[in-house]
């Protein structure tokens, strides 16, 4: 017997089907259409599973062994209930008639029960599993991810050797600590932005740098990114997006959309917004390494002053959008500084050569900043408006 009204999905994709059923003594026999072709399918009753739920017009029905399921929905209620009785599949449906037989009022309590259930998955389970799984992760096999994401980031980029060698150098002078092999690079560009990928990869942009006024603020600006990686905020974040591709995807039955997640980490890491704990957490280390080495933390201060003040222009730091500088970042690190008892003569490393070098302008592209200073100013013009 044929039946119309069906819909078939080959659980390769979220694709739908037009199909038609017939329902034999083992199994169903699904005939379906495919990019004008049309294709056929046995499901063997043994391998059909139980549905969850039936509500009564809609009955969804997967098959297989091997997920992602390929799966049917029915909307017809007398065939759905045939279906039911003929392959004995209406067994695990009987759990869900309190909600049922309650009418809508009892349908309202099922799906704030099942919202409530997936909320607590998805918002604190998930989380926390993706973090365990990522500090599972080998520091070897974070540095190749991390490499990785750099070499894709910087691709169109010009960088800077010389300046990169002399970042390296200035860090060598610093003694912060870290388990990983950290590579620096300087990128030329008017823009000012730092970030940091998986596995001790640090960029930062020639601009930041030119205007530091002293060496303490760039490494404040080292020990904040170096936090991010030894702390693996960006690994993190990382695995927490897959696991919600993945429970999303599971969700609606898409697989292909869990392939996505780490092109899409790997284009936006550089754009990568921490939670205010996390930026918080990364100053105060920073804050620490720059004790440890007795270098003057008032570097930290300054730094974020500086930034603050250029987000008050038109010129705006590209580092304030991954790294928002607040003013209750700049009163923390004040406070944390009042509330240590050091001496006041700090210890300056060996770092003038390469500072200089760092400090040296660099030739960028006219047409690009030109672009860059038309984006700032444009709602200066007149007429214009926000």
């Amino acid at each position: 017997m044929n039946y119309n009204d069906i819909v078939y999905y080959n659980g390769k994709s979220s694709a739908s089907h037009k199909a038609e059923l017939s329902l034999l003594k083992d199994g169903i026999s699904i005939n379906y259409i495919e990019n004008n072709h049309l294709l056929s399918c046995k499901w063997y009753a043994e391998h059909i599973h139980k549905p969850e739920m039936s509500t009564g017009n809609i009955l969804t029905l997967r098959y297989g062994e091997q997920f992602p399921y390929p799966s049917i929905e029915i909307k017809d209620k007398e065939l759905a209930k045939k279906i039911l009785q003929n392959y004995n599949l209406d067994t695990k449906s009987k759990k869900y008639s309190l909600f049922l037989e309650n009418g809508i009022k009892g349908i309202a309590l099922g799906a704030i029960i099942f919202v409530s259930i997936f909320l607590l998955f998805y918002k604190i389970i998930l989380p926390n599993l993706a973090e365990a799984a990522a500090a599972a992760v080998p520091i070897s096999y974070e540095e190749k991810i991390g490499k990785s994401f750099k070499n894709s980031l910087i691709a169109d980029q010009e960088v800077d050797s010389v300046k990169s060698k002399a970042l390296t150098d200035f860090y060598n002078t610093l003694n912060f600590k870290s388990p990983y092999n950290l590579d620096f690079t300087v990128v030329k560009s008017p823009i000012q932005n730092a970030y940091a990928t998986p596995g001790g990869n640090i960029v930062i942009y020639s601009k930041i740098i030119e205007e530091m006024e002293c060496p303490e603020e760039l490494a404040a600006l080292i020990g904040h990114e170096l936090t991010h990686v030894n702390e693996r905020h960006s690994t993190k974040a990382i695995f927490r997006s897959l696991a919600n591709y993945m429970a999303l995807s599971i969700l609606l039955n898409d697989a292909n959309g869990i392939t996505a997640v780490l092109i899409d980490n790997a284009n936006t890491i550089s754009q990568l917004t921490f939670s205010r704990e996390l930026e918080q957490e990364a100053d105060e280390k920073a804050l620490e390494y720059m004790y440890e080495n007795n270098i003057n933390p008032n570097g930290m201060v300054s730094l974020m002053e500086q930034l603050d003040k250029l987000s008050n222009g038109t010129e705006i730091p590209e580092f304030l959008s991954t790294h928002p500088v607040t003013k209750n970042r700049i009163s923390f690190s004040k406070n944390y500084i009042n509330t240590k008892n050091t001496a006041t003569n700090y210890h300056t490393p060996n770092w003038h050569g390469s500072w200089e070098t760092l400090k040296k302008p660099s030739k960028y592209d006219i047409t690009l900043e030109e672009k860059i200073i038309k984006i700032f100013e444009w709602p200066k013009k007149k007429n214009d408006s926000l």
